[in-house]
């Protein structure tokens, strides 16, 4: 009943099945409905059992299972990026039963996948931003500044996410600093009612 899973209902409503396969196709109809054990069991489903098996046992060995399997399928970014969606897909699962350990357990595992993923790493530090875990935000933030090639939306994301965390952390010159950075790279020029509103929300 959130007004994130009637947007996405919606957006998923417009989606054209015919270049999906069977599993894509039931993995949207799970998230229109809102079935998060559904799209949970389905994810683990089609995530070749020694790599689920390793995740479970260790998952701080995932990225060696991951090398493993990469070599003997010898399509290393076809197959990451595969692995990627469907821990999204497990992780949105577990956000829709509002399991949020479970939600921040999997988008760790996907960011550990690939630490020059801007994408991963920055829907890990939303997450850690929504949930205000900000001890773990900071880590996450360090670990993104270290991406080279970003994109001036991608800096514009960094540095506002950057600024909820100064923010929270009472660094508030820190803050307003980070945030006006943003809106450079957003290519934005707020009046200062405008800072002063979004700054103090």
């Amino acid at each position: 009943n959130t007004s994130w899973i009637s947007e996405e209902a919606e957006r998923l409503s417009r989606t054209d099945y015919a270049d999906l396969d069977s599993n894509e196709a039931r993995m949207l109809d799970y998230r229109k409905q809102g079935l998060g054990n559904e799209m949970v069991a389905l994810s683990k489903n089609v995530i070749t059992e020694p790599v689920l098996s390793q995740i479970s046992k260790n998952p701080n060995s995932v990225s060696e299972n991951i090398r493993k399997q990469e070599e003997k399928l010898a399509q290393e970014r076809k197959y990451r990026d595969f692995l990627a969606q469907q821990l999204l897909n497990i992780a949105d699962g577990f956000r829709l039963t509002n399991d949020y350990d479970s939600v921040g357990y999997y988008l760790e595992i996907r960011a550990d996948l690939d630490k020059g993923s801007f994408d991963y790493q920055m829907d890990l530090a939303g997450f850690l931003s929504d949930q205000k875990r900000f001890s773990d935000l900071k880590a996450v933030l360090d670990e993104m500044s270290k991406i080279s090639d970003l994109t001036k939306e991608q800096h514009g994301d960094l540095l506002f996410t950057r600024a909820k965390y100064y923010y929270a952390e009472n660094q508030f010159d820190e803050a307003e600093k980070s945030y006006l950075q943003s809106l450079d790279f957003y290519g934005m020029s707020p009046t200062s009612v405008e800072t002063d509103f979004k700054i103090a929300k």
